[in-house]
C-alpha cells in the first residue's frame, strides 16, 4: 500500500498477494516499479483478485516488469492518475490486463 504524497521505488522484488491487490497506489503518491514480479502467488487458489491500482492523483511507472496470477484484473489506472507502462509482460490475468478509466492518462 502506497500513499500519502510518498514516493517509492521497487527494484528487482517479488510483490505478491493471496487474494487481495498486490500493490494499491494512492493519495497523490508516485511509484516506480521496475524488474519486479507482481501478482498473485500462483494459479488458481493463490491468486490475487488485482495486480495493481493506482488513483487519486498518483504517479505511476511500471517497466521490465512480470504482471501475473489474478483473478480479476492486471493494471488498473483510474481517478487521475498518471502511469507509463513499458516493457511489461502481462499474463495468467483473468478479465483484464490494462484498464484505464475514470480520467487516467496513460502512456505505454
Amino acid at each position: 500500500f502506497v500513499s500519502g504524497e510518498s514516493n517509492w521505488a521497487l527494484e528487482r522484488c517479488e510483490v505478491r498477494s493471496q487474494g487481495g491487490a498486490a500493490i494499491l497506489v494512492t493519495g497523490n503518491a508516485t511509484a516506480l516499479v521496475s524488474r519486479c514480479g507482481l501478482g498473485g502467488c500462483g494459479k488458481k487458489g493463490k491468486r490475487a483478485t488485482n495486480v495493481m491500482s493506482a488513483t487519486d492523483h498518483t504517479n505511476v511507472t511500471v517497466v521490465n516488469s512480470l504482471v501475473a496470477h489474478s483473478v480479476l484484473g492486471g493494471l488498473r489506472f483510474y481517478g487521475n492518475c498518471t502511469a507509463r507502462v513499458d516493457n511489461c509482460t502481462i499474463r495468467h490475468i483473468g478479465w483484464y490486463g490494462l484498464l484505464v478509466d475514470h480520467g487516467a492518462d496513460l502512456r505505454a
